[in-house]
């Protein structure tokens, strides 16, 4: 590290053991109450226990599944949450890396990640969660002197990692507020969208009355409307993609009977779920 303007500046030229390759993952247990910034990209996973992460003036308490990813020029430090150790997975890459990797995905997404000066915080689902703890394991069973072979499984993290990060800006809107985010994002998680509409209150810290009011104002439509519309787009997509049945796919998006399911999927598409599957398999046999 060097000190710039009383800030520790981590310089990847001195840190990462493979200078050429642009990227670097190390695993950490301890506390780094140091303020510090660096001229490379990271993403952090905490993998057990809490910490208090500061980051350009505000402090959030992180927990495990908690991630994030620090641009250059940020300025954070780590510490300690009530003597209870964090453990945290860290993935450091250079912009030079960053572009090339995104470029290849789309020419808008390096910018479309670098227009957030804000960290981008994400709370991982389990499933996600122990995806990248897999490849992790992975890595470490690898000869210490593989390093094509660690660069390549570096860069699949990373690419992990740059997917939950677009997905999750597509899924906010930043005309609402982040509790609205997040309860948008939580009812359309698979494991959700088959769940009753008086069931999805819990998922906020609300009284019905107050968050169907709150809905309501920020997002126009009521939240039984949007939640039906959730519903049914998500079936589509299982129509499209999957040999599921309709009646599964009734049964799995909660609709207790399938006539009905038929007759609203009909009002929202202007087709039945059969003709809507049929449309759309059409289509892809179509000439490119």
């Amino acid at each position: 590290m060097i000190v710039m303007e009383d800030i520790y500046v981590s310089d990847y030229r001195t840190y990462f053991p493979n200078v050429e390759k642009g990227v670097h993952l190390h695993l950490s247990n301890m506390d780094y109450p140091t303020l510090h910034t660096h001229n490379y990209w990271e993403f952090f996973i905490i993998t057990e226990g809490k910490c208090i992460h500061e980051i350009n003036g505000e402090r959030v308490e992180l927990g495990k599944y908690d991630c994030c990813l620090i641009h250059p020029e940020d300025r954070h430090a780590f510490f300690s949450h009530d003597a209870e150790k964090n453990h945290e997975l860290n993935i450091m890459f250079t912009e030079e890396m960053l572009r090339s990797l995104t470029s290849e995905i789309s020419s808008e997404l390096f910018g479309l990640i670098y227009e957030r000066k804000i960290p981008h915080h994400i709370v991982l689902n389990q499933n996600t969660f122990y995806n990248f703890m897999d490849t992790l394991h992975v890595l470490q069973t690898l000869p210490v002197d593989a390093v094509e072979q660690h660069t390549s499984i570096i860069r699949f993290m990373i690419l992990d990692a740059i997917k939950l990060i677009y997905m999750n800006r597509l899924s906010k809107n930043d005309d609402y507020p982040a509790w609205l985010n997040d309860f948008l994002h939580k009812i359309k998680q698979p494991e959700n969208i088959g769940l009753r509409v008086d069931d999805i209150y819990t998922l906020s810290n609300f009284s019905q009355v107050h968050l169907s009011r709150l809905f309501k104002e920020y997002v126009g439509e009521t939240l039984v409307a949007c939640f039906a519309k959730i519903k049914l787009s998500y079936a589509a997509m299982l129509l499209q993609t999957t040999n599921f049945t309709v009646l599964e796919i009734s049964s799995r998006i909660g609709y207790s009977s399938l006539s009905h399911f038929i007759k609203t999927f009909k009002e929202q598409y202007n087709l039945t779920p059969n003709a809507y599957r049929d449309k759309q398999q059409k289509k892809s046999k179509l000439p490119k």
